[in-house]
């Protein structure tokens, strides 16, 4: 029998195939050059991102709030690698907050470890096998307005002879749109039968739920109705209760999972919107659908539900249309957990669901395409590029945007894969035309073991 659900494939889905960048890539990819211009006016050969601090509002800085303090600084990374020069490039690491939490240089919450950055000479570059000692750090700021209508990023530099200092390099301004609220962690729904026509209206939209949930936290945040998805978690069949998370505002949690335990999913259009709905879930930033890794799209899969039919059970990673296409769920140690943080970076622990529907006519989405699409954060040495040229030519391929830019300028553990496939329930193709992102939400199921620990070296 046919599996209620649709996944929508490359082929079929009425998603336009022109590319759309987030607004804060956008302005990154912009300002870039004016980095590389103060790094060559500051004879840097070799330099590292660190982790971004974020400010919403008043309240205090974190380097903690949802994925963007540690998404950003792999951006920075990638832009600066497409403008680097092609004879004589400035050496750019990859990762160096992974080598400063696993040399315990505290650099972000004690100044005087600052000068430790320098000591340390284990930082690789992005491509080839060396290790370096950096001259230079960036690192920054993400100033969120009260009303979470506009950013405003701020690049910092720590140079080698005055690491006490915090240097300004650049600064931009941004209207915040959907794929920010969804870094700062910022749930959000569009209203019912209310869905705007232009992208930039859909982002107004979008940005006005998320201060009115962070206003009101928990008056309507339920896994039951997210923009009409009903999204349940079982463990060992049993149904968890999704609650507000205390510790990030417009966030869910559910007890994690003990090792061992089989974890499912329960999915349905739970017919407050009467028509079908898409649906994307990813577990630690890996969608349920092959594991892919990158924007939504018909290719990392859209899940199609109707209004009136039953639920749709996973209760894996499918990977094909028909045959052994399941990879089942398997709950980690709580050591091999801990060891497989890094692979997962700043999506460790956490489910993301984001609800699409059909509408005729009004702008087109596009499909969102990220500066982090590139290498992945823990990538094997015998992976790596051999020169910084290949490395920037790999990610410009997947990346038209830059492209386009470039040119112009305990027991309880992770949930990930199990080793073998098996038999699943055949996989239906069908389209979802002009489809439109309409709501999305977030669902802790794991605290990586201390806040640098899913940034530790991958082994």
């Amino acid at each position: 029998a046919a599996a209620v659900a649709a996944l929508a494939l490359s082929a079929l889905l009425g998603l336009p195939a022109s590319a759309r960048a987030d607004a804060i890539d956008v302005g990154l990819v912009r300002e870039v050059w004016t980095i590389q211009k103060y790094l060559a006016d500051h004879n840097v050969k070799n330099v590292g991102t660190l982790t971004f601090r974020v400010q919403k509002g008043a309240g205090k800085e974190s380097f903690s709030l949802g994925t963007i303090c540690t998404s950003l600084p792999f951006r920075l990374e990638n832009a600066l690698i497409v403008t680097n020069h092609p004879t004589t490039p400035v050496g750019v690491v990859r990762n160096a907050t992974a080598v400063t939490a696993a040399y315990k240089v505290a650099w972000h919450t004690k100044p005087d470890h600052r000068a430790k950055l320098f000591a340390v000479k284990e930082y690789p570059l992005a491509w080839g096998q060396t290790r370096v000692g950096p001259d230079a750090f960036l690192t920054g700021k993400i100033k969120v307005s009260e009303d979470l209508s506009k950013l405003v990023v701020t690049v910092e530099a720590i140079l080698k002879g005055s690491p006490e200092k915090l240097e300004k390099v650049c600064e931009f301004e941004v209207k915040t749109d959907r794929d920010a609220l969804r870094e700062l962690g910022q749930s959000f729904a569009a209203p019912r039968g209310g869905v705007a026509r232009s992208v930039a209206a859909r982002n107004t939209q979008a940005v006005a739920d998320a201060r009115r949930r962070d206003l009101a936290p928990g008056t309507d945040l339920t896994a039951d109705n997210v923009s009409g998805i009903k999204f349940q978690i079982l463990y060992d069949d049993v149904v968890q209760v999704v609650r507000p998370d205390s510790l990030s505002p417009g966030e869910l949690r559910v007890d994690e999972p003990q090792e061992g335990q089989k974890v499912s999913f329960l999915v349905s259009n739970n017919g407050t919107r009467d028509h079908r709905l898409g649906l994307s879930i990813r577990i630690n930033g890996r969608s349920v659908w092959s594991q892919a890794e990158g924007p939504i799209s018909s290719d990392t899969g859209i899940w199609l539900f109707d209004p009136n039919k039953p639920a749709t059970p996973f209760t894996g990673f499918i990977t094909d249309v028909a045959g052994q296409n399941v990879i089942p769920f398997k709950v980690l140690s709580k050591a091999d957990s801990a060891a497989r943080e890094a692979e997962f970076g700043e999506k460790c622990g956490i489910i993301d669901l984001d609800v699409l529907e059909s509408e005729a006519g009004g702008e087109p989405e596009g499909e969102v395409m990220s500066i982090s699409r590139g290498v992945p954060r823990s990538v094997k040495p015998a992976a790596k590029a051999k020169s910084s040229e290949d490395l920037r030519k790999d990610i410009l391929g997947k990346n038209p945007l830059l492209k386009k830019f470039a040119s112009a300028s305990a027991t309880r553990g992770l949930i990930v894969g199990d080793e073998a496939s098996v038999t699943g329930p055949p996989v239906e193709t069908s389209a979802l035309p002009n489809a439109k992102k309409i709501g999305r939400l977030s669902i802790r199921y794991y605290d990586p073991h201390n806040a640098t620990a899913a940034m530790q070296i991958s082994k």
